[in-house]
């Protein structure tokens, strides 16, 4: 990804690619971790650096608050529809409406990745000041350093830092996976550069 993308297209782009979904999906059903404001941590992390600690509290709470209030029950209501069976409605129609929330969910999604590029792109506040990078490494720790300060669970477990690796990979496909997963293991470790 060599010309800056929105965060719309940058997360499109990246759940697009091999292994991204299904370890988005691992993620957000598993670990409860919210994927818009994930993708958000690492197109921040690629494009602008590492956000404030104070400023990514407060996209987390509100990412939080739109993924609780709107995005969940959404997805709920599809998760349930997609195991239930009532009749006497003929199952085109109950495709059909499962259709159209799945397509409200997705919407709503859209809503939250704006936002939270807009929160970034509108307040130059948002970004640590002295931050820059070079490189596709650097952009994956900065990435990497977004992503523990919203979920630092995710760096004593293993299978966790590996989703993530993935996702970065996809973001940054001339990093090899496992320089991706050492980078991430050894910041998990450190833990200094994180805070």
């Amino acid at each position: 990804m060599t010309q800056k993308l929105s965060l719309w297209e940058y997360a499109c782009s990246v759940y697009r690619q091999d292994g991204v979904e299904q370890s988005c999906l691992d993620l957000q059903d598993h670990h409860q971790i919210n994927i818009p404001l994930l993708l958000f941590l690492c197109w921040a992390g690629h494009y602008h650096g590492v956000l404030a600690p104070d400023k990514c509290l407060n996209i987390h709470r509100m990412a939080q608050l739109w993924q609780s209030t709107c995005v969940k029950p959404l997805r709920t209501i599809r998760s349930t529809m997609k195991t239930t069976d009532i009749n006497p409605i003929t199952e085109s129609t109950w495709l059909a409406v499962r259709k159209r929330i799945k397509a409200v969910e997705l919407e709503a999604e859209r809503a939250l990745l704006e936002t939270l590029e807009s929160m970034v792109t509108d307040k130059g506040d948002a970004i640590q000041e002295n931050n820059s990078h070079t490189g596709p490494e650097a952009y994956i720790l900065d990435s990497i350093r977004n992503i523990y300060q919203v979920y630092p669970f995710i760096m004593t477990n293993g299978l966790l830092i590996e989703a993530i690796t993935t996702i970065l990979c996809a973001v940054q496909p001339q990093i090899q996976y496992d320089k991706a997963l050492e980078l991430a293991i050894d910041l998990a470790t450190s833990n200094t550069d994180v805070q």
